[in-house]
């Protein structure tokens, strides 16, 4: 996996949330714990992904862009894979901000 992706994904509680999985970065990892409380993260090991409340996302979707550049989401509605680059715009879709 070198491109991160975010895909919904009900957690601890039924919560709303992402599954995010990326490449291994420690500064990255530093950060997350950092800036998401620890009650809107959980690491799930058999997955080697994160869990993020969708109330972090933004936070999320911000150091995901800071260590990685681009990265996917997936569409909670139609499955499709969402390119986003690193500015937030769609790629491939005239410019729509995500």
């Amino acid at each position: 996996m070198n491109t991160p992706r975010f895909e919904p994904i009900p957690g601890p509680d039924d919560r709303d949330g992402y599954m995010l999985t990326s490449p291994y970065n420690e500064g990255f990892v530093a950060e997350l714990k950092a800036m998401i409380p620890y009650r809107d993260r959980q690491w799930w090991a058999s997955s080697k992904a994160w869990w993020i409340a969708a109330s972090s996302f933004d936070v999320a979707v911000h150091l995901v862009r800071r260590y990685f550049g681009a990265h996917e989401l997936i569409d909670a509605d139609t499955g499709e894979v969402i390119h986003v680059g690193a500015d937030g715009t769609r790629v491939g879709q005239g410019g729509l901000s995500l």
